[in-house]
């Protein structure tokens, strides 16, 4: 996968050209919405996540340190209270999957830009693993536990966008309808 790669093409990308891309499809949303929400970001703040993949070794090299992940079936895991299965740092083929990205993702915007609270907009499906994620935050020491003080992280689910076939939407697939165009349709309807 290119992106999670960081193919030398993908990180010529210009980041401004990519964040007036996204200001502008967040303005063409905000009138279909009800939304009274006003949020500015510097240059640096607008990223991709997967910009952050570079940082994945990192974010794996000081977790063993820590104590907070283990070997698992060869996989570099963080195992979180209340979660069946662990969170993958690092796959035991020795690549790196969202959780890492996302790890990397939110160390870097706690450390580098200073962030004060991070909030996650995505489908309700994706609710455990950053519960996972805000956890393994928690154990590495990045993020203040239950009733301490410093930068908060949460997430906010909208629901699921379901197919034609009543299956969810997957956006690896390819296969998905724009935002703009979900409001316009439910408008419709």
């Amino acid at each position: 996968m290119p992106l999670a790669a960081n193919a030398p093409d993908n990180r010529a990308l210009p980041e401004r050209a990519w964040a007036a891309w996204a200001s502008a499809q967040c303005r063409a949303v905000r009138p279909r919405t009800t939304c009274d929400v006003s949020v500015t970001l510097p240059p640096a703040t607008a990223d991709r996540s997967h910009t952050h993949a570079p940082h994945a070794p990192a974010v794996r090299a000081c977790a063993p340190a820590q104590g907070v992940a283990e070997i698992n079936d060869g996989a570099m895991c963080v195992f979180v209270d209340g979660h069946k299965i662990p969170l993958i740092i690092q796959k035991s083929d020795g690549g790196f999957g969202y959780a890492s990205t996302d790890m990397a993702a939110l160390k870097h915007r706690l450390t580098t830009e200073h962030a004060d609270w991070i909030i996650y907009v995505t489908d309700v499906g994706q609710s455990s693993h950053f519960e996972m994620v805000f956890a393994a935050a928690r154990k590495a020491g990045w993020l203040a536990t239950d009733g301490g003080t410093g930068a908060r992280v949460s997430h906010v689910g909208f629901g699921l966008v379901l197919g034609e076939d009543g299956k969810r939407m997957k956006t690896r697939s390819g296969d998905t309808v724009r935002l703009v165009e979900l409001l316009d349709e439910a408008r419709a309807k």
